[in-house]
């Protein structure tokens, strides 16, 4: 199989340039989620008002694609419901595990390149378990 070229370039630059890539000290929202597969580590905060997202942070002990992933995801969902964030957060693990029919926005056409390669399902989904666990605890 073979990667397309403009989402490697995405993830590459996600990965040297990340969104969100700090520790919020004012959150409403957080959680910690570690993979059992790698022990990849991601923590995330996120202050919401109004039930939208207003600032998300994120902390992670990975590798590159986990990294870009939770970048991804920062600057996807930044402004949106929570409810929302929790929409696209089950539509990106659901596309990532093959089921049919789960279309995903242009935005995160890079995902269709990773859903190809099995073994990266597992760092590429950190972040948004990660999200799923903050953001069923509504504050």
């Amino acid at each position: 199989m073979k990667e397309n070229s403009i989402h490697r370039e995405i993830i590459e630059d996600h990965f040297r340039n990340p969104t969100g890539n700090c520790r919020l000290e004012d959150f409403t929202h957080e959680a910690s989620f570690q993979s059992k597969k790698t022990g990849n580590l991601c923590d995330l905060r996120l202050h919401a008002k109004d039930a939208r997202i207003v600032e998300i942070g994120f902390q992670l002990q990975g590798s590159a694609l986990a990294m870009a992933s939770a970048s991804i995801m920062v600057s996807k969902i930044r402004g949106m419901l929570i409810s929302e964030s929790q929409e696209m957060t089950k539509s990106v693990l659901e596309f990532l595990n093959g089921t049919e029919g789960v279309r995903l926005p242009e935005e995160l056409a890079v995902y269709e390149t990773i859903r190809r390669f099995p073994d990266r399902h597992d760092c590429a989904s950190l972040p948004w378990k990660t999200l799923y666990e903050a953001t069923q605890g509504e504050v």
